[in-house]
């Protein structure tokens, strides 16, 4: 009788442990479903009301004068899927229907059709990538950019 009541103990207690670990790992599934993915940068980038900051391949970057970068592969996403770099020439160059322009990546130029601009801020070259002054090229893609401290707006006119 003695042997019957440990074991039914024994039972007991390690049902009560498991019911335990039960919940507690409920408890732990819930508080993690209800959290928001996190975001991989600091800096959020909306476009058209649309925050594509997720979506982005390459952080973006805001200078110390507010100007916002992207990528060439994040623009190529966003913005303009014409844009390439031409090695020949050290130019990222992009096409559409209007406009042809060319950004030299060694200085601060940019050839738009047949215009020669100077930019404030050139392109920058991070971990073999190469950074649009998105900012500076408002006349190439009809965009408003509005940047704060950890965000960009990125308003498209089409």
């Amino acid at each position: 009788m003695k042997k019957k009541k440990k074991l039914n103990k024994k039972k007991f207690l390690s049902r009560i442990i498991l019911l335990f670990v039960i919940i507690v790992l409920i408890i732990i599934l819930i508080k993690n479903l209800g959290k928001k993915e996190e975001q991989k940068w600091k800096t959020s980038i909306i476009v058209n009301e649309e925050d594509v900051t997720k979506s982005l391949l390459d952080e973006p970057y805001i200078d110390k004068d507010n100007t916002l970068y992207l990528s060439i592969e994040d623009v190529q996403k966003l913005l303009d899927k014409n844009i390439y770099y031409e090695e020949e020439s050290n130019k990222i160059i992009t096409t559409s229907g209007t406009k042809v322009a060319a950004i030299d990546v060694t200085n601060n130029e940019l050839e738009l059709n047949t215009a020669k601009l100077s930019l404030a801020s050139g392109v920058l070259n991070y971990e073999k990538n190469f950074y649009l002054p998105i900012s500076e090229m408002t006349n190439i893609y009809n965009i408003e950019v509005f940047v704060s401290e950890n965000s960009a707006v990125i308003r498209v006119s089409i």
